[in-house]
This record gives C-alpha cells, structure tokens and sequence, in this order.
C-alpha cells in the first residue's frame, strides 16, 4: 500500500472509514460472491488500516496480513507493525482469526499458512510493479518485482491442498499493464476490472482508474 500518510493520528480513523467504503467496492468487482475464502493473506498490509473492511468482507476467512516495511514509524513514534498488531488483536477480541507480521512475503512457507480446507485468497492491494516509485520509497528496487510475488504465491499453492486464488489492485492503466503482463507471462488467466475514479473519488484520493485482477492459481 503506497499511499503515504505520516501521521496517524487523526487520520487513521477517516482514512479506515473510507477504506471501508473502498476496499468492500473493489472486491465485490472482481470476487463477485463466486467463492467463499477461508483464509485470507493479505500481502503489504502498511499498518492495516483496512483490516476491518476485510473482516467484514470475508466473514468465515482467517486473515493474515504481511508488511515487509512495517518499521516505518510515524510522527507520534507508533511503527506501522505497531498499529498493525493492534487492529489484528482487536479483530481477535472480537472473535476472528486475524494476524499481522513484520515480514517479507517471499520468506513466507506454506506451513506458515493458515490451516483450513478452503479456498484460500492471497490479496495485493496497490503492490509496486516497478523500480522508481518502489525506490522513491526508500526500499530496494528487488522489492518492486510483482512477478516474484505471483511465483510464490504460485509456489505455495502448489504445495497446498486447496484452492489458491490472486487477487490484485493496481493505479492506473500504466501499473495495470506491467501485472497483466506478469499474469500473461505466468500463463495465468486473470479477469480484469477497471475501477473508474468517479465510482471512489467522493471517499478516495486516486486521480487514476483502479485496475484489478483474479485468477485461480
């Protein structure tokens, strides 16, 4: 998630209430209520400010979420895995299975994945597809190889017993173009949706269309 917002206090309760409005309208586009996930992980979480709109939209999944840049720190000195922990243990007391961790996604293993038998969704929420901005964001360029991502989510799903699903949101025409060529690469068939910015923008700053993609792995 690249939207930089560095204090989060008080914006993290108007930018939660808008990803409850967007995130649930990005997802109903492209899962369109064909599957019922059970586990959700979700990969470069930022601080999780959209974890209740993913609880809410996966009513029966376990949810994971990654932020490899989760020691960011803010101007009241909280780091983003900080928050993140903490929306991850407020889902818990409210009854969910939810975990946040400081962590690198390709360091992720299949025993590492929520246990169930149901499909599972990995989500890419606004991941960097490209070298400068990743880089203009003080992470190492590696960091901004998307096909990487999918072959370990193609990795791992061949490892699983279950069904494996990619979900992925990107900005604009531009960043849409470089992930359907990493899914064409993959010989996966992604569906694609585009997103229009006058669907979001009374809740949401993007001057671009959104572009997003599903595909079973």
């Amino acid at each position: 998630m690249r939207f930089r917002f560095s204090a989060p206090s008080p914006i993290l309760a108007p930018r939660a209430r808008a990803a409850s409005r967007l995130y649930p309208l990005l997802l109903d586009r492209l899962i369109r209520g064909e599957v019922i996930f059970k586990s959700v992980i979700d990969v470069g979480a930022c601080d999780w400010f959209y974890a209740e709109a993913l609880a809410h939209f996966f009513p029966e999944a376990d949810l994971l979420g990654l932020e490899l840049d989760g020691g960011r720190r803010y101007l009241n000195l909280f780091r983003r895995a900080d928050l993140g922990r903490a929306r991850a243990r407020a889902l818990v007391h409210a009854g969910r299975a939810a975990e946040y961790r400081h962590s690198d996604f390709l360091d992720l293993i299949s025993s590492d994945v929520p246990v169930g038998n149901g499909p599972l969704l990995f989500t890419f929420f606004f991941p960097f597809v490209s070298r400068d901005p990743c880089v203009a964001w003080g992470l190492p360029p590696k960091f901004a190889d998307f096909s990487a991502m999918v072959l370990h989510a193609c990795k791992i799903a061949g490892q699983l017993k279950r069904e494996v699903w990619v979900l992925s949101i990107h900005q604009g025409e531009w960043e849409g173009s470089i992930a359907q060529g990493v899914f064409n690469a993959l010989g996966l068939a992604a569906r694609k949706e585009v997103i229009l910015p006058e669907d979001f923008r009374e809740f949401w700053p993007a001057a671009y269309p959104l572009e997003g993609f599903i595909t079973r792995l």
